[in-house]
């Protein structure tokens, strides 16, 4: 551990040789602004004060050091500068020592530096009641480990104390005050515990997660990148030593009536209304499988394969009151091939059971976790990019000075062609479309070029036909024997026209008028040019999927060209 000496302005590690025993000492809580004093700042500076006084972060040290110093203490602790945070290692320790860092300070110095000192902090909308200081996930732990906090305003003259203001930081942050005192053994509850967290912030995600193992007495590598994931590894690890089932009594937003979850939350924001949770009896062993959560609960059928899971544990706001009704959150057994196999439904609410639950049977059940995205599948399905729609715009070498035809615009087949003398367009409103250009030379050849977007990827075709209906060629590419076609997605084709010529296609993500759009280059030769566009698919299509299976074969009305 390394301390700041007040007096001599130099940064110590301890236990020394010379100093076996870690020194008392002042911690700081505060919060970070653009330019603090790092570790690297003072190996840098080298004892030279005049280095680190240009940085803006030096009188809040300063005058931190100068506090402790009256009151007779030799060394603080500050996390900007005793922490070497290039040291992956140390920092990782660290984090994970900051809790008892904070419990084992002699006093910690809250440094509020949006709050005026000359202001009564009881009153109501003072600044002390709407300092950022309580909305900080750090600053949590900071305030519940030390036995003893002194705050200060922005002037560094002291506001008060934790112990002074017990009751205002309890209405401020829902903190009991017996828990602020540390005077009053009680088991807290996870939920609450997390309650506490629901409305703080982090400047990195993870952190959300990271700044509460202290509450939890666990440690946790650091993984910055994993984003969300860590909380989830959070409440992996407290599974792992408490059998504590509020953990599973949270409440998240409605997403939609069939919304399905596990039973882990996605952020401590998901227990804002768990302060007055605690255990209800005897709590049933639970752990993480790669089934799901495996646990033992009674099940209250509701209806349609829905369940009322009983958890071992209450809403109750007077904390010596006996047992009062259990808490419940609702469980749906997707597939009866899978009988023990559930998921939590409804996520939004529990409910307050008021029956005999010991009237129903407790079963063994799995919990999917992972529901809608299972970390060892590797599903190509699960990267599909869609698109709010498909835009392309097209560049053709050759043009004649006729704009081509565009046929069956009748139909409602939700492409539209934008055709104008200096540009062609095409739109499709979602993946499954497709569209037909056909091309004709000077000697009655026929070269058609199908463009579609099948599973969200673009896709492009071309080949010569013995004529030019644009009907038959859809069902061609779209379900017939060149049905294969939009499986390839090939963005970049050519074709032996014969008599030397060669057809180019070529598709390009690019951007037009600031949206994503898909430029299509072409290149029919000297001796094509663009005749007719058309729809790729046709109403009722989908249907004469059971007509093609009946050895029924399309008819097409329209003649051939």
């Amino acid at each position: 551990m390394r301390l700041l000496n007040t007096k001599k302005f130099v940064i110590e590690s301890f236990p020394s040789p010379a100093r076996p025993e870690i020194p008392d000492y002042v911690i700081l809580s505060h919060r970070w602004r653009d330019q603090e004093i790092t570790f690297e700042d003072f190996r840098e500076a080298g004892g030279n004060l005049d280095k680190l006084k240009v940085i803006e972060g030096f009188d809040k040290i300063l005058n931190c050091c100068e506090k402790a110093s009256s009151v007779g203490f030799e060394y603080v602790w500050i996390d900007t500068c005793c922490i070497n945070k290039n040291d992956q290692v140390e920092l990782t320790e660290a984090l994970n020592s900051m809790f008892h860092w904070y419990r084992r300070a002699q006093v910690c110095y809250a440094y509020m530096s949006d709050v005026p000192s000359n202001e009564d902090p009881l009153a109501e909308g003072s600044k002390f009641r709407q300092s950022k200081w309580f909305t900080r996930g750090w600053t949590l732990q900071e305030l519940v480990a030390p036995q003893y906090v002194t705050f200060f305003g922005s002037d560094w003259e002291e506001i008060g104390t934790k112990s002074s203001f017990q009751d205002l930081i309890t209405g401020i942050t829902g903190i009991p005050a017996q828990v602020l005192l540390t005077n009053q053994a009680r088991d807290i509850s996870v939920a609450q515990r997390m309650s506490w967290a629901a409305k703080r912030e982090t400047a990195k995600v993870e952190d959300l997660a990271y700044c509460l193992l202290g509450l939890f007495n666990l440690n946790m590598t650091m993984a910055y990148g994993e984003g969300a994931n860590a909380f989830r590894r959070l409440q992996l690890e407290i599974m792992k030593v408490s059998d504590d089932q509020t953990i599973f009594a949270w409440t998240g937003p409605g997403k939609g009536p069939h919304e399905t979850r596990g039973l882990l939350a996605e952020s401590p924001r998901e227990f804002e209304h768990c302060a007055d949770v605690s255990r209800y009896g005897d709590s049933p062993a639970f752990a993480m499988t790669n089934k799901g959560i495996n646990m033992k609960l009674p099940l209250i059928p509701q209806n349609d394969e829905t369940f009322l899971g009983v958890l071992s544990c209450q809403r109750n706001k007077e904390y010596s009151h006996p047992d009062q009704y259990p808490m419940g959150i609702y469980l749906h057994r997707p597939d009866k091939r899978y009988p023990t196999s559930y998921v939590r439904v409804s996520p939004w609410k529990t409910e307050e059971i008021r029956e005999d639950v010991s009237r129903y049977e407790s079963k063994e059940i799995y919990v999917r976790e992972n529901v809608r995205e299972d970390p060892t599948r590797f599903d190509v399905s699960d990267w599909y990019q869609p698109e709010s729609d498909y835009r392309f715009f097209f560049t053709i070498k050759r043009r004649e000075h006729a704009l081509p035809e565009v046929q069956h615009t009748d139909l409602d087949t939700g492409s539209e062609w934008v055709v104008k003398k200096e540009e062609i367009s095409l739109t499709f409103p979602r993946s499954g479309h497709n569209s037909i250009l056909v091309f004709k030379s000077t000697d009655h050849r026929i070269l058609a070029i199908c463009l579609g977007v099948h599973n969200y990827s673009v896709w492009g075709a071309m080949d010569m036909f013995p004529h030019a209906n644009i009907k038959k060629i859809a069902w061609d590419y779209w379900d017939g024997k060149m049905d294969m076609q939009r499986w390839a997605n090939k963005d970049r084709l050519s074709l032996d026209l014969g008599k030397g010529e060669v057809a180019t296609l070529a598709i390009r993500k690019g951007m037009r008028d600031s949206k994503r759009a898909y430029l299509i280059g072409i290149d029919a030769g000297q001796n094509f040019w663009l005749d007719k566009l058309g729809p790729g698919n046709f109403p009722g299509w989908w249907d004469m999927e059971n007509d093609r299976k009946a050895d029924v074969v399309p008819v097409f009305d329209d003649a051939d060209d």
